[in-house]
């Protein structure tokens, strides 16, 4: 029994992130980075235009 909680314990443990660093993106002017940037500050680069 005390197996089964320890299991359950294990597998439903929350993910608490202390910290979270939002990286700031830059690219030259040829480079159409704001439309990739999503609400978490990642770049989607399968949507990224080079000119």
């Amino acid at each position: 029994m005390l197996k089964q909680v320890e299991a359950t314990l294990y597998d439903e443990a929350a993910f608490v992130p202390l910290h979270w660093q939002d990286p700031s993106w830059a690219a030259k002017s040829n480079v159409e980075i704001g439309p990739i940037i999503n609400g978490m500050n990642f770049p989607y680069f399968g949507d990224l235009v080079v000119k």
